[in-house]
């Protein structure tokens, strides 16, 4: 049967009757048959080993792919892709910035409109940047307030 021989040829070379040859060449085809899908599903469970959704993620961040993409991609909720973009942050030890901007988000117009202020207005040590911040009602008053300690400052009083 391993060389392919027909049961003639087998009931030829083993002087026997067909009637004997052919239940054992079956159990025979049986046994091959499950041995090869035995086979065939160990190498597909070793070759398709299931990577889990969170190195399917970072795989897909290490890509370059953005947020969006990747969660389409991987067809995941928006609460799920968030924890895991979270956990690229922590990995990437960017945790921190992300809890500041989720906490700070709707302040950011505005802390980068004072950035702006001080970088324009050589404002850059501690006490300077603090001193400002106290005298300021608002961040339009930043200009109003600058002006005034510098007048004072270079007018000596």
């Amino acid at each position: 049967m391993k060389e392919g021989k027909t049961y003639r040829e087998i009931c030829h070379i083993a002087h026997v009757s067909p009637g004997y040859i052919k239940p054992l060449a079956r159990e025979y085809e049986r046994k091959t048959r499950l041995e090869t899908k035995k086979e065939e599903k160990d190498n597909q469970s070793t070759q398709i080993k299931k990577t889990s959704l969170r190195n399917q993620f970072f795989k897909l961040y290490l890509q370059g792919n953005k947020i969006f993409d990747m969660a389409v991609e991987l067809d995941i909720s928006a609460p799920k892709v968030e924890k895991l973009y979270f956990q690229v942050l922590k990995l990437n030890r960017m945790d921190e910035c992300y809890e500041f901007y989720e906490e700070h988000s709707y302040d950011i117009p505005t802390l980068l409109t004072m950035d702006h202020f001080m970088k324009h207005n050589n404002i850059s040590s501690g006490p300077d940047i603090a001193n400002v911040l106290r005298k300021a009602n608002s961040v339009i008053t930043l200009d109003q307030t600058i002006y005034l300690n510098r007048t004072y400052l270079f007018s000596g009083i």
